[in-house]
């Protein structure tokens, strides 16, 4: 019975090509096909024949249909009260996130199918954001970050004495994250984008002294065929 629905198609083809071939037959009894067009009954036949294939086809399918739990509706009309009334606008993605049911995988879902993410980026990601939702508590929602929120945040992990750089980068992901939030629809603004980065020092290129540099060229290890080559290195 489950492969039933394959065989739609072809059976209302069948009943749709009967139908057309009785009507043929019928018309080649006619000298003249003006006169069948105008036949009202043999017009009816066809039709009913036509729209018998659909029902056929509607019979057949609609059990598996129901059965595997899937809901039709009018498109045409939104269910939501507000789209209606102010007119429908897509986000970026082309459907509504806004009631996803876990933010954090949706985003490393977001990262690794369309931005072709490392296991070892999915891993900080997580372990950063993750990191903030612990910050924030059990039980609040990410509409409820704003700008102050990210700063406690920030001075949060500034007393843990990390590095500017260390920093820099959980602000940079929780940036990028509220971006694919804002844009699903799941929050209304980046609160993330509103608070500044910590300052990175700029460190210079460091150089081996004279000293060092000399005992390094003439190291007992530059020995052989490969001497040559090593100092000009």
């Amino acid at each position: 019975m489950e492969t039933w629905p394959a065989f739609v198609p072809v059976l209302n083809n069948i009943v749709v090509i009967v139908a057309l071939l009785w009507f043929a037959q019928r018309a080649g009894h006619h000298p003249d096909v003006s006169s069948v067009v105008h036949d009202n009954v043999l017009l009816w036949l066809l039709g009913l024949g036509t729209t018998a294939g659909i029902v056929a086809m509607t019979v057949v399918l609609w059990p598996p249909i129901k059965g595997a739990g899937v809901r039709l509706r009018w498109r045409f009309r939104p269910r939501d009260p507000a789209v209606r009334a102010r007119g429908l606008r897509l986000r970026a993605g082309g459907r509504d996130h806004g009631r996803m049911n876990d933010p954090l995988s949706a985003f490393l879902r977001y990262l690794a199918l369309e931005r072709d993410a490392s296991p070892h980026t999915l891993r900080s990601y997580r372990s950063d954001l993750a990191e903030f939702g612990r910050f924030v508590g059990p039980g609040k929602g990410l509409d409820t970050v704003d700008a102050r929120t990210v700063r406690g945040y920030l001075a949060h992990l500034h007393a843990r004495r990390l590095e500017p750089a260390s920093v820099g980068r959980k602000l940079a992901a929780l940036r990028s994250w509220f971006r694919f939030l804002v844009r699903r629809g799941a929050l209304q603004r980046n609160a993330a984008r509103e608070v500044r980065g910590p300052r990175v020092p700029k460190t210079l290129v460091s150089f081996l002294p004279i000293d060092e540099a000399t005992a390094l060229v003439e190291g007992k290890a530059l020995r052989g065929t490969a001497r040559p080559r090593d100092l000009a290195i």
